[in-house]
């Protein structure tokens, strides 16, 4: 997958997230990938994440499908 994709993937995921989801999306991201909401908004905004920051969003958009589907 290449990197704009994932970024479309990072994007879609948030989109689709109810407001309750998001807020929790967020919280995960910042306490894993280690800035603040600001931060988090400017990357998601610009798509402008680190292939570490990536990694590590997929791996919680994937946990919480797993969870959903529990």
């Amino acid at each position: 997958m290449n990197l704009r994709n994932l970024n479309m993937v990072i994007s879609d995921y948030y989109s689709s997230l109810e407001i309750k989801q998001k807020s929790e999306f967020i919280k995960k991201v910042i306490e894993t990938c280690g800035f603040s909401y600001p931060t988090f908004m400017t990357k998601m905004r610009k798509g402008s994440w680190s292939k570490l920051e990536r990694g590590a969003i997929e791996r919680i958009i994937k946990e919480d499908k797993h969870a959903d589907t529990d």
